[in-house]
């Protein structure tokens, strides 16, 4: 196996202060290469000084996973111009001659358009550097099992991986952490270990 496909594939993590793109920030953003070259993966990763102002800056719930005070992004947290250009300078060092790179993850759909709008507003001249499309990597668990769309969760795709002892060693990473860096690193082991669970399992 490969160790990127082409366009190569980045696994993503945003974490936000609440669900609505344009009105609540993305306040931490966490990439790396989905690549398995024994090195340990190419990433990117940083807390972001929050952008959007509001009385109530966190929406319901947020506070709960985000674990951290809102002053702490201020105090902690990068530029937001300055970490969007980070980051497409990252996509850009592992994207070669192709358009764009993918962005793949777990829930993607919510994260994907908080990173677009995010470099669209904050790094306007590069933001296509990450297309249009972000792949599930639980709907691609789903197919590998032979299962209907929406029944893993990452946390029933390891259980599922674990009926392959030699794979689920190799990449099972543990307890998760929920920081958005290493959120994006168990996620491309999740890929790697589905991809390889994927040719075992073919007729």
């Amino acid at each position: 196996m490969t160790d990127i496909v082409k366009p190569p594939r980045i696994s993503v993590d945003g974490e936000m202060f609440g669900g609505i793109v344009s009105h609540f920030s993305m306040v931490e953003l966490g990439a790396c290469v989905v690549e398995n070259s024994g090195e340990g993966m190419r990433q990117y990763g940083s807390l972001i000084r929050p952008s959007i102002g509001h009385n109530e800056p966190y929406e319901h719930g947020a506070r709960k996973v985000l674990r951290r005070s809102y002053e702490e992004f201020f105090e902690k947290g990068k530029d937001p111009r300055q970490v969007a250009y980070e980051f497409v300078d990252f996509c850009d060092g592992i994207r070669g001659e192709e358009k764009s790179v993918k962005l793949t993850g777990v829930n993607i759909s919510f994260d994907f358009p908080f990173i677009r709008e995010f470099l669209y507003r904050f790094c306007p001249d590069r933001y296509e550097v990450i297309g249009y499309k972000g792949y599930e990597i639980t709907s691609f668990a789903d197919a590998v099992f032979d299962l209907p769309l929406g029944t893993l969760s990452a946390k029933r795709a390891w259980e599922r991986i674990k009926a392959y002892p030699k794979i689920y060693e190799r990449y099972y990473p543990g307890a998760l952490t929920h920081g958005a860096i290493q959120d994006s690193i168990d996620q491309a082991k999740l890929l790697l270990a589905l991809e390889e669970v994927q040719l075992y399992r073919r007729p």
